[in-house]
């Protein structure tokens, strides 16, 4: 095949979707988040939005200049990673934090990283956690309870009363469903994400592998290990921080995540376990740590999940089974050609 055919640019799909066409239906998905966002916070998180996503295609074609590339502005990948940084930030950050978030995550990780190191990381988890250690608390107020996330209300309650049953019910598990709780702009309401992913699911952009198998091992490790166990916490979890938001779109980036069916599965749960036991040890941006660390082993995941093809076996266990046959025909062929060797010199002597 001729090497100018070759697509080099992904993300790569066994789909007749084209990557133009997957990334408008993402956008399309992210909408009732986004908008949700701005009812909740005011124009300032479209605001945040625009600048991220503005930044975002144009350090795209920044990107594609660098690495001499023909521009890809209108393949709209740059547009879903500068919504899903803008999405993902608080309202209250300085407008210069979208843009570098932006920069960074499209000239640094996607271009850098993924073109030359080869290296499949979201760039999402890795901007969140550099924000977070820069600007603690901007990404995560505690001083003022007013504004501080729900996890981070029950954490600190938590640690202040030593009570359980205190901490939990100064969370309001309702709101934190519908959305009206400080938070990320994109990140608060549970059933505009609910909706969104729904929507990708009934449009084949993803598949249920990655954020079922996800929520379902998140979920039975906090029954497992969790210091309670009743609806309102394990609703409070699934509703809080960036969990909704993390299983539905940045676990399963096609880009960073694995390609095997099983890999996926395999993804999945190992994610959701990381995930549940940081938020059992409250550990902020427990997401954001988990994704990362799934990312760093979708290779070993796709090396142990690579189907077998049909009637082929293992080399090693074919050559172990031949040897013992293959050795008796030797042994046996050798008394024959012994033998022929001394009738011909028999004839000779005669």
């Amino acid at each position: 095949m001729n090497e100018q055919t070759v697509p080099v640019r992904g993300p790569f799909t066994k789909s007749r979707m084209t990557t133009q066409t997957m990334m408008l239906l993402v956008v399309i998905s992210l909408m009732p988040a986004f908008g949700y966002g701005i009812y909740h916070f005011g124009m300032q998180a479209a605001v945040v939005c625009g600048i991220a996503t503005g930044c975002a295609m144009v350090s795209g074609i920044l990107t594609d200049l660098i690495f001499k590339r023909r521009i890809s502005l209108f393949d709209f990948s740059e547009l879903v990673t500068g919504l899903l940084i803008g999405l993902s930030l608080p309202v209250n950050l300085p407008l210069w934090v979208p843009a570098a978030a932006a920069f960074v995550s499209v000239v640094l990780i996607r271009g850098l990283l993924g073109t030359l190191a080869r290296i499949r990381i979201h760039p999402v988890p890795i901007v969140r956690l550099a924000l977070w250690a820069a600007f603690p608390l901007l990404m995560h107020p505690s001083e003022d309870l007013a504004l501080a996330e729900p996890l981070t209300v029950f954490k600190l309650t938590l640690a202040e009363s030593g009570d359980l049953t205190q901490a939990l019910s100064g969370v309001d598990v309702p709101a934190m469903i519908f959305g009206s709780v400080p938070g990320a702009i994109g990140a608060t309401s549970m059933i505009a994400l609910v909706v969104g992913a729904a929507f990708l699911i009934l449009t084949d952009v993803i598949d249920l592998r990655i954020p079922g198998t996800l929520t379902i091992s998140f979920v039975f490790v906090l029954l497992l290990f969790a210091p309670d166990r009743s609806p309102a916490y394990i609703t409070m979890q699934l509703a809080g921080g960036m969990f909704m938001l993390s299983a539905f779109f940045l676990a399963t980036d096609p880009l960073s995540s694995p390609v095997t069916p099983w890999g996926r599965v395999l993804y999945g749960v190992l994610i959701g376990i990381i995930c549940a036991a940081l938020r059992i040890l409250q550990v902020e941006e427990a997401c954001m740590i988990a994704i990362l660390a799934g990312n760093l082993f979708v290779p070993l995941i796709e090396r142990v999940s690579v189907p077998r093809p049909f009637g082929v076996r293992n080399e090693a266990v074919i050559r172990k089974k031949a040897k013992p046959e293959e050795a008796p025909e030797e042994e046996e062929e050798a008394p024959e050609e012994e033998e022929d060797e001394a009738d011909e010199e028999t004839a000779d002597a005669q």
